[in-house]
């Protein structure tokens, strides 16, 4: 069974993005969610709760004895924010492996024993949008466990 999680038009954040420094008064620094990350959290849980049911369903029918998981995020961003005006890719657009941990954190929350530590294999592709929005797609799969100790059963899809 496959759950596939669809976020349109939500722009990922950025790890480095999720915290704002605090500085307090005896001169210690700590950090406090950002302003971003609030808004982005409430994005990101108003269209969890609209899978409430297909994450159930995902979940009554995944074992941590018997399963693992992969997952498959794509991040569709608007040409404009991908490539330069050359047609390279921006070094300004997001870095892949900064906007996995917030969705993911935030994705995980919903489910009840399930935690994406369970993930074994994690792939995450910034394509350009064809509809020049943002677009998150996060696919999660349940694989047997079995092919953890046997890399030869793994390998093949």
């Amino acid at each position: 069974m496959n759950l596939i999680l669809d976020f349109p038009k939500v722009c990922p954040l950025s790890a480095n993005k999720m915290h704002d420094p605090v500085k307090f008064r005896g001169g210690s620094i700590g950090k406090r969610k950002s302003e971003l990350y609030k808004a982005y959290t409430t994005v990101i849980n108003n269209y969890m709760r609209k899978y409430r049911f297909e994450c159930s369903d995902f979940e009554t029918s995944y074992s941590p004895y018997d399963h693992f998981l992969t997952c498959t995020i794509m991040f569709e961003v608007p040409r404009h924010k991908l490539f330069t005006k050359k047609n390279a890719i921006s070094k300004t657009s997001i870095d892949v492996d900064n906007i996995q941990k917030p969705l993911l954190d935030l994705v995980f929350k919903h489910f009840q024993t399930i935690d994406d530590s369970f993930i074994c294999n994690l792939d995450s592709h910034k394509v350009c949008s064809l509809t020049n929005e943002y677009r998150t797609v996060v696919i999660l799969k349940k694989r047997n466990i079995e092919e953890l100790t046997r890399p030869d059963l793994y390998l093949v899809d």
